[in-house]
């Protein structure tokens, strides 16, 4: 028996749509506070009605991310080297790093 070709993308979209309509039987019996989550509608309403104002948020998060992810890299290869390089290093960070 042939497998359709389509069976690699089933599963995760047939999850994403029960997670959506999960999110929004939540949210529509006022399980949690809107605040905290609100639905998915609500969010889409959002970005239709205020574009600029979630562009412009959309901007500074990006820019934070790279930067957040710069400075994990650099720490991450100080890191590496020293522990390479310096075995008191190795020693003192090792089981942390495990944990």
């Amino acid at each position: 028996m042939k497998s359709l070709k389509l069976s690699p993308f089933i599963y995760p979209a047939s999850f994403a749509i029960l997670m959506l309509l999960v999110w929004d039987t939540v949210t529509s019996t006022q399980m949690t506070l809107t605040w905290i989550l609100p639905s998915p509608m609500s969010i889409l309403k959002v970005f239709y009605d205020y574009p600029d104002l979630l562009l412009s948020h959309s901007l500074v998060t990006m820019v934070e991310t790279i930067i957040g992810l710069t400075l994990s890299i650099i720490m991450g290869v100080i890191l590496a080297v020293g522990m390479n390089s310096f075995t008191f290093v190795r020693r003192t960070l090792y089981p942390y790093m495990i944990i």
